[in-house]
């Protein structure tokens, strides 16, 4: 009984995770012919289908299941923002120094902060 079990949470699981992705993928066709209303009946029924794979899968994995990979996707979400947060900040910081580095310069040496600008850009 347990083997059983434990191939119908591996399917629901599965299911989930794929609901999940292809719930995500299924408007690129309208990306492409926005206006064509074959493309958007298809993408319908094409998000239709993931909502029931979403609920065949919880159904097989269980409501652990279904918490296990909510708590994973949720992880991931906050990875990817605190990494884009991270480098924006970085790079931000950077272009800050550059620009006050550059503005000190007299005149004349203009020409010698866009080759320090250039030198900077290529170790980024």
């Amino acid at each position: 009984m347990e083997s059983k079990h434990q191939k119908l949470f591996i399917i629901g699981i599965t299911l989930i995770i794929a609901s999940f992705i292809l719930g995500k993928l299924v408007f690129i066709p309208l990306l492409f012919k926005p206006s064509d209303t074959f493309w958007r009946a298809m993408v319908l029924i094409a998000y239709g289908i993931t909502w029931i794979m979403l609920f065949l899968g919880i159904w097989f994995a269980g409501r652990e299941g279904y918490c296990m990979v909510i708590e994973k996707y949720r992880e991931h979400q906050r990875k990817t923002l605190h990494a884009v947060k991270y480098h924006g900040a970085r790079a931000a910081r950077k272009t800050y120094h550059m620009v006050k580095r550059t503005a000190k310069l007299p005149v004349k040496g203009i020409s010698k902060g866009k080759e320090m600008v250039k030198r900077r850009m290529k170790t980024i």
